[in-house]
């Protein structure tokens, strides 16, 4: 479903608060453990990421909020697992960016769509998006050969 042009300031603001949201390093960390892990307690959470339980706690309240991870009670303990699987697509694209050197920005071409494959996601999808500014952001599987 391709996005109105220009993007609604509601979009364009949800979009924001949720880059905004997951942009802390310790969240970062709680993410990349459930994507690793699945669903886990708060205290094994909190050990995979190494900060407190406290901290942890906080955290994953924040991310519950963004709709990013949801929480399963089971007795006493409380369990998270990710609600939004675009997080981890993001998350992924971002770690393949970080271990290559940044490259100058390429001059902006016409209207049209562009993608770009994104390297290191075991289930091989493209990450592609329609539009000069380049806001209208899809994930969608790999169907043809890079």
């Amino acid at each position: 479903m391709a996005l109105a042009r220009p993007i609604p300031d509601a979009v364009v603001d949800l979009v924001a608060r949720r880059l905004e949201v997951v942009a802390q390093p310790q969240r970062i960390k709680l993410v990349d453990a459930l994507d690793r892990d699945g669903e886990m307690t708060v205290h094994a959470l909190a050990d995979a990421a190494g900060v407190t339980l406290y901290n942890a706690s906080q955290h994953l309240a924040v991310l519950r909020r963004a709709g990013i991870v949801r929480r399963r009670q089971e007795g006493r303990m409380a369990c998270y697992a990710l609600a939004d699987p675009t997080v981890i697509a993001l998350s992924r694209a971002s770690r393949g960016g970080a271990r290559r050197p940044a490259r100058p920005p390429r001059p902006a071409a016409g209207p049209g769509r562009r993608s770009l494959g994104l390297g290191g996601l075991g289930s091989a999808q493209r990450f592609s998006w329609t539009g000069r500014d380049g806001l209208d952001l899809r994930i969608q599987p790999l169907t043809e050969p890079r």
